[in-house]
């Protein structure tokens, strides 16, 4: 029988990489060496550093989306390093949730259908259920009045909270953002950043967040600083865990 959320975060680290290493071979760049890190269940991490260190890599594999040449990857409880991309695929719809800098909505889709697309390829729950699920979200992003815009008529601030309840409908485990913030000014990305974390905090989601952006590492719990594919050093955020206003 699989373990609960709570009986995970008793007994074992929610990550577990242990000497990863990726190297893009098209152009030859290692973009992980010898990467060891433990995350726990419920943290907040922020992984920082210039362009090409590594941060966006170790999110895609930690993630499923890229795979390692060497070393292992432990997620919740059980070892990815070979699993097939059946099963990675499956990991992804039921266990984690992604948000990107650019968004990756679908333009076809208003924004309740983009909200739903988790809920609609899962195909578990009822359209009632679904209907709820997603106005829910909706209401929790503050977007209940564009439930019916297409991603066109949105602002980019806007488009990031589409991107957000998207990422949460199916309540998964882990939280990926990679560069959230990116596209967005720093009013937005200050919205951006205290609405994940608190989300995530709230119902004891482990959020992962790539970013350039320092003011990201007042909402992590540890700022993992990467250099050249790897860990440069690991801090414990200024700021306590918990709900920021």
């Amino acid at each position: 029988m699989p373990l609960t959320k709570t009986e995970t975060a008793l007994s074992q680290p929610i990550i577990q990489l242990i000497e990863v290493s990726k190297t893009y071979s098209t152009h030859g760049v290692q973009a992980l060496n010898e990467i060891s890190l433990t995350i726990e269940p419920g943290e907040v991490v922020a992984f920082m550093g210039e362009s090409g260190c590594g941060k966006s890599t170790l999110l895609n594999i930690m993630g499923g989306i890229d795979r390692i040449d060497t070393g292992t990857i432990r997620l919740l409880g059980q070892e990815i390093t070979h699993s097939t991309d059946a099963q990675l695929t499956e990991l992804r719809r039921e266990k984690l949730g992604f948000v990107f800098q650019f968004f990756n909505l679908l333009s076809t889709l208003t924004v309740a259908e983009n909200v739903a697309l988790p809920l609609e390829l899962a195909g578990r729950d009822s359209a009632e259920t679904v209907f709820k699920k997603v106005a829910t979200l909706l209401s929790q992003v503050d977007l209940s009045e564009r439930a019916h815009f297409y991603p066109a008529q949105l602002s980019g601030g806007q488009m990031q909270r589409v991107a957000i309840a998207r990422a949460l409908v199916h309540e998964p485990q882990i939280v990926l953002a990679d560069e959230p913030t990116g596209n967005l000014d720093s009013k937005n990305g200050q919205r951006i950043l205290k609405l994940l974390t608190n989300y995530c905090h709230k119902h004891q989601q482990t959020l992962l967040i790539a970013t350039h952006s320092r003011a990201a590492a007042h909402y992590a719990d540890r700022v993992i600083q990467m250099r050249d594919g790897r860990i440069e050093s690991i801090d414990p955020s200024n700021t306590p865990t918990g709900t920021f206003a």
